[in-house]
């Protein structure tokens, strides 16, 4: 819990002493949007670790977590891809008027929260195998981490800087847990499908921050592709959910 505070507190003590209170108040406003895509992780989370404690042979396992992993990362990068969508409007609402313009941040914060909420589905696999110890270590080193980046970074981009390291140093946790929890549990990460999903992500990032009046266009495709990228997962899920209700 220290370090979890100390990397999400770090970057406003960074601007606070480097830029100055006003660029810490941009960051703040930052910070309202990306929290709507956490609240989505913290519904699928709190279901899930009910399911997570549970016995049974480790492959059955194995598939198990594999199956969720997969339905999780669609909802999060489809729920990313639409807070990019919209990131200006959102940013109007949330944070008014007077932060609108900070909204160009906010795709990199909500890479952050992605990964962020990623590798704490893996937590669970720490959890369940009672290694919480492991848990400890991995975010540790994403701890020291942002607060090395923060140091370099926002003297040369700014408030951007904050974001490239908050994302940075949960990018590096993630796939530390992901190596590292080989050894416990094989979960089946579709990295091909993973990798497609942050290619898309990125892409409509770039353009919505450094297009003109064609960003609504191009991102509005890459927002409607995600969707139909992941939505079969989604659709087999909540099909599952509708069978089980029926047989209850």
């Amino acid at each position: 819990s220290v370090f979890w505070s100390l990397t999400n507190s770090s970057d406003q003590i960074f601007v606070i002493n480097i830029l100055g209170d006003s660029a810490n108040g941009i960051l703040s406003a930052c910070y309202k949007v990306p929290t709507l895509l956490t609240i989505v992780a913290t519904l699928f989370t709190e279901a899930w670790q009910i399911s997570a404690y549970t016995d049974g042979a480790r492959a059955g396992r194995e598939t198990f977590f594999s199956r969720v992993f997969g339905i999780y990362q669609s909802i999060m990068f489809m729920a990313a891809a639409g807070i990019v969508w919209l990131a200006k409007w959102l940013m109007l609402i949330l944070g008014g008027r007077d932060f609108a313009e900070a909204w160009v941040y906010i795709p990199l914060f909500t890479f952050a929260t992605v990964f962020n909420s990623l590798s704490n589905f893996l937590n669970s696999i720490y959890m369940t195998e009672k290694r919480s110890g492991l848990s400890l270590a991995t975010m540790s080193v994403g701890a020291v981490l942002n607060l090395v980046l923060n140091g370099l970074l926002i003297p040369l981009w700014g408030i951007q800087g904050a974001a490239m390291a908050t994302f940075v140093s949960y990018f590096v946790v993630f796939v530390l847990r992901a190596v590292n929890t080989r050894g416990l549990l094989r979960v089946n990460f579709s990295v091909g499908k993973m990798a497609l999903n942050l290619a898309i992500l990125t892409a409509e990032s770039v353009i919505q921050v450094t297009s003109d009046g064609t960003a609504v266009l191009w991102t509005t495709l890459l927002t409607a592709l995600m969707i139909a990228l992941n939505f079969r997962s989604l659709w087999a899920m909540v099909r599952r959910l509708l069978r089980r209700r029926k047989k209850a």
